[in-house]
């Protein structure tokens, strides 16, 4: 339930960044830059990263959106039931292993990181710009995560809402929707019916209208 009375009983961002135009100006420059410029990551690992860290921060709004984008790049679903047990002992690819491990304790216990922590990154054969871009992307989800978590908005589930969800994070411009849906809402829709099929996307539909996001379509 949102600390502040004038929002919805479900919050999301959009409504959230409605309360800072000036601060959500500078927003889709930021996300585009972290989760979409040129790197030795994936567009699926940058995704599960940003949501693995959010499930870690108990931010179930950005989790619940953002694991659907990274099921869609290809990472297999049971991959987050795994790697919230525990990133250790999951049966995950040994090279990323070491990201997941950097992550988990960059998250949960971020004054006690040491050298440590961060070699085996290295060892496996990752760049340097490459454990800047894990610290950037869990940096920029714990400013969303904060917005979110401070407002008392944070427990809104968007699973729903993930076969579109998907779709417009995967088009060339990473802000909330912007150059996606919102110039074609019939082609998104159609997209998703094709590739998610009628039912998944008619739930999204519903579900982006009951959190009065349908105009972000």
């Amino acid at each position: 339930m949102p600390f502040v009375k004038s929002l919805p009983e479900e919050t999301t961002a959009v409504t959230l960044w409605g309360l800072h135009p000036e601060a959500y100006s500078a927003w889709p420059n930021l996300v585009q830059a972290t989760m979409r410029s040129e790197s030795e990551l994936s567009n699926g690992e940058k995704e599960l990263i940003g949501a693995y860290s959010s499930a870690l921060r108990g931010c179930t709004h950005c989790y619940s959106a953002h694991y659907p984008v990274a099921i869609a790049y290809g990472i297999d679903p049971k991959f987050f039931e795994d790697v919230l047990q525990d990133p250790k002992t999951a049966p995950i690819d040994e090279k990323f292993r070491p990201i997941l491990v950097f992550v988990h304790k960059l998250v949960t216990d971020p004054n006690r990181l040491v050298q440590k922590d961060v070699d085996p990154i290295f060892a496996a054969g990752w760049s340097e710009r490459t454990l800047t871009d894990v610290v950037f992307i869990c940096a920029t989800f714990a400013f969303m995560n904060a917005i979110m978590q401070g407002h008392g908005a944070h427990d809104a589930d968007l699973s729903d809402f993930g076969p579109i969800h998907a779709i417009i994070r995967e088009k060339d411009q990473y802000g909330h929707a912007e150059g996606s849906g919102r110039k074609d809402p019939k082609a998104l829709m159609k997209e998703s019916i094709e590739r998610f099929g009628e039912e998944a996307t008619m739930k999204a539909i519903k579900r982006a209208k009951e959190l009065g996001i349908g105009d972000a379509l």
